[in-house]
């Protein structure tokens, strides 16, 4: 999937693109895509830990976005934050669904660089850091990848999360308290190496 360079997008922007796409603009459709599908993409990717399933993800939550556009160019909705929930909520639904996450069998690129027993170590490590992450709750997995990997302040966090503020820092304390208790026999056994 070829996902768009990452910038914010102009609030103002994305409003009268998206009154613009409700009228047939095609351009602003496009420029409402490229606003906002690495940050979905990214969403999915990081929740489900595929990347086919992250481009369904992306693609899901625009084609409701398309099924909504009226609603939303009309009630002047945020998109960011509509769009982060919707993306949420899906990649919680295809969760459940599986009871776990699957992997559609491709790879993550590796770095050339290092040699075979440090690509081993790398695997191993990322290996486990992914299990640790898929023990967390869904919703600390959630808080963190906004807050921590998507740099969403806590109030944006929360808006597309449909909590409150505090809700969403107590999800991101317990997913980082877990992660480090969970990590932490891995992190002593990769710097011994």
């Amino acid at each position: 999937m070829a996902v768009p360079a990452h910038h914010d997008p102009d609030i103002g922007g994305d409003q009268a693109d998206l009154r613009a796409a409700a009228t047939g603009d095609a351009r602003a459709a496009s420029r409402l895509y490229d606003a906002h599908a690495r940050t979905i993409y990214a969403i999915g990717l990081s929740m489900l830990r595929s990347p086919t399933q992250a481009e369904d993800v992306v693609q899901d939550s625009f084609l409701r976005l398309w099924r909504h556009i009226d609603d939303l160019a009309r009630d002047a909705v945020p998109l960011r934050p509509w769009l982060i929930r919707v993306a949420s909520n899906r990649c919680i639904d295809i969760l459940r669904k599986h009871g776990e996450v699957c992997d559609d069998g491709m790879p993550e690129p590796m770095d050339a660089a290092p040699g075979p027993h440090d690509q081993l170590a790398t695997a191993q490590l990322g290996a486990e850091i992914d299990r640790a992450l898929l023990a967390i709750t869904d919703g600390q997995r959630l808080a963190l990848t906004l807050t921590a990997k998507l740099g969403l302040s806590t109030r944006e966090a929360a808006n597309a999360m449909d909590m409150g503020e505090r809700a969403v820092e107590s999800l991101v304390a317990r997913a980082k308290k877990a992660l480090r208790r969970k990590l932490a026999d891995v992190a002593a056994d990769f710097i011994e190496r």
